[in-house]
């Protein structure tokens, strides 16, 4: 064969081959169009794609993802549900049309996508304060980049990212409720788990200026001023003796009554949240009830220099009884834990006020005081003298006695009668007796009340006999008349 000849085999052969390989090239699937993954879980992602021009047999996809992971799924339809993935982790899928041959594979359409984080367990609180919440949680199954810690509550939003399985959240209210909300983040720091929510309240602040406003023997009145932030109401308890205690209140104040007197109590005032469980720090104060009055305060005995009392003790608790007196000049004061005293060192014929008060432990509180006054008696007149006697009189005198009196009363007794009277002076004469008859006379300062008066000071003695005469000019006693007869011997 010529060169020739040879040269045209040789491009017809080259133009077969072209066209061949022309036409074995057109065979090749289109690239699939508009790969979009919906309907994201935990453990599925669903694509879905527009099928592409031309002809194809079937679709492969495959997936990677993790370390570990990769899968692949034959399918007629434009779309799958791709399962059985792990939550949290970046996928890579792979979808290709595939020709009749189920070889010859057109390009390839590529989409990434994270699978949804699994909810975070065991949520909850670890602290609360007036200000923060610490919150604590167990990481979900699967991956995660971060978690997503937000957080409403009164006037607040607010945002926190972290890696950890702990936050605590500050700048908050006091006594506010909060809804605190945790998500898992994926590594594309879009793709969200579901939340797990939790509500707590702040504890409300501590209250301020507690203080008492009244206090008797069976009630005590407290008022506070109101904590910063928020409180629903105030818990008041209170315990003492064999008393314990509570009572809510919305205000400021509060009255507790039914208390026994003279009994110390401690008064606790706590701001609750709303939920009626939340409480702030307390504040507390203590204080005795006022002690009773004293009952049956009575004088047992007086003197000129002292006072004796006695009285029943009052219905309550009391530490001890302190007894006052106040009179003249002089004022003084006693403590006894008995229920009587003897008040000493007092003045003659003056009068006294007396006092006394139970008094609580802590040696302040104090009761209603009980009072009784009493005149000491005045002390005995001095020198009592007779300066004058006739038939029918007596001159009587005296010195003064020490300390004070109002006046002087003088009685006497013989004869048919007593009688008595009264002077400021301290000179008397006694008059309209009967003439030879023994008298008794005697003389007592009185005080000031016209009854308490002092010891007596006395003198026996008789009046004169009448003179008569003899004729021998010489006057001589003679007998008493006969009061009966009225003659004279």
């Amino acid at each position: 064969m010529s060169r020739l000849s040879c040269f045209g085999v040789l491009l017809r052969t080259s133009i077969v081959l072209y066209l061949f390989l022309k036409c074995s090239e057109a065979q090749l699937p289109e690239v699939i169009m508009n790969l979009t993954a919906s309907e994201i879980t935990t453990s599925s992602v669903f694509l879905n794609w527009i099928e592409p021009l031309g002809n194809i047999s079937f679709y492969r996809v495959e997936w990677t993802g993790g370390t570990d992971i990769s899968g692949s799924n034959n399918t007629i339809g434009t779309s799958v549900n791709v399962t059985a993935l792990t939550a949290g982790v970046q996928y890579l899928f792979t979808v290709t049309a595939v020709a009749g041959d189920n070889t010859t594979v057109g390009q390839n359409e590529t989409i990434s996508k994270y699978t949804k984080p699994a909810i975070i367990r065991n949520l909850m609180f670890t602290e609360i304060t007036t200000s923060s919440v610490s919150l604590n949680w167990t990481e979900p199954k699967g991956n995660r980049s971060f978690y997503r810690v937000e957080w409403t509550g009164g006037n607040i939003n607010g945002s926190q990212n972290t890696i950890g399985t702990s936050v605590n959240v500050t700048a908050l209210t006091a006594g506010v409720q909060y809804l605190f909300t945790v998500t898992a983040v994926a590594g594309d720091n879009t793709t969200v788990g579901q939340n797990e929510t939790i509500s707590k309240y702040t504890k409300p602040a501590i209250i301020r200026n507690l203080m008492f406003t009244e206090i008797t023997t069976s009630s005590v009145s407290l008022n506070w001023t109101e904590p910063k932030g928020n409180r629903s109401f105030y818990r008041v308890e209170w315990t003492g003796g064999n008393i314990n205690g509570s009572q809510n209140t919305i205000g400021t104040s509060v009255n507790v009554t039914a208390l026994t007197a003279g009994v110390q109590y401690l008064f606790t005032v706590t701001a609750v949240a709303g939920d009626n469980t939340t409480v702030g720090q307390n504040e507390t104060i203590s204080k005795y009830t006022k002690p009773a009055i004293i009952r049956n305060l009575m004088f047992t005995e007086i003197t000129t220099s002292s006072v004796s009392l006695n009285w029943t003790e009052p219905k309550g608790n009391r530490s001890f009884y302190r007894v006052e007196w106040t009179g003249g000049n002089i004022s003084g004061s006693q403590n006894t834990i008995g229920t009587s005293v003897n008040v000493t060192a007092l003045t003659a014929g003056v009068q006294y006020l007396f006092t006394v008060t139970a008094v609580a432990g802590d040696n302040t509180t104090v009761g209603q005081n009980e009072t009784l006054s009493k005149y000491t008696k005045p002390e005995v007149i001095r020198n009592l003298t007779v300066s004058e006697i006739t038939t029918s009189s007596v001159s009587l005198s005296w010195i003064e006695p020490l300390g004070n009196r109002s006046f002087y009363r003088v009685e006497w007794t013989g004869g048919s009668r007593d009688m008595n009277t009264t002077t400021n002076e301290t000179a008397y004469n006694v008059t309209e007796l009967t003439a030879g008859v023994k008298y008794t006379f005697k003389v007592s300062a009185v005080a000031g009340d016209n009854i308490t008066k002092g010891n007596a000071q006395e003198k026996a003695l008789f009046t004169s006999k009448p003179f008569h005469w003899n004729g021998l000019n010489i006057f001589s006693e003679v007998e008493p008349c006969n009061d009966y007869v009225n003659i004279c011997v």
